[in-house]
């Protein structure tokens, strides 16, 4: 199945909308012009290792992701409403493993 970066902003929007209550769904899929295979394929990956609970493929993936999915999505970091948004993931994120 070929992925579009609609998919890919359906992904960070749905979780946008649903943690902060924020809908940046139309700006993601503007400024995520062609996310890569790959990111889709360790995001994948992590899940699978969380869901199976293997820590080390978890661990692995998500870490690769997260590299990846900087790079990929650092257009979209101009915009101060998915900046916004991303920082509040950050604090959330750190929150929810301390």
């Amino acid at each position: 199945m070929e992925k579009t970066n609609d998919t890919m902003a359906a992904f960070y929007a749905g979780f946008a909308e649903a943690t902060f209550g924020q809908d940046i769904r139309e700006d993601l899929a503007i400024c995520l012009d062609k996310p890569s295979q790959e990111l889709y394929d360790f995001q994948g990956k992590a899940i699978k290792g969380l869901a199976s609970g293997d820590e080390e493929a978890f661990g692995k993936y998500f870490f690769l992701a997260e590299t990846l999915g900087k790079y990929e999505c650092a257009d979209c970091m101009e915009d101060p409403d998915i900046a916004s948004v991303f920082a509040q993931y950050q604090l959330w994120w750190d929150d929810f493993w301390t």
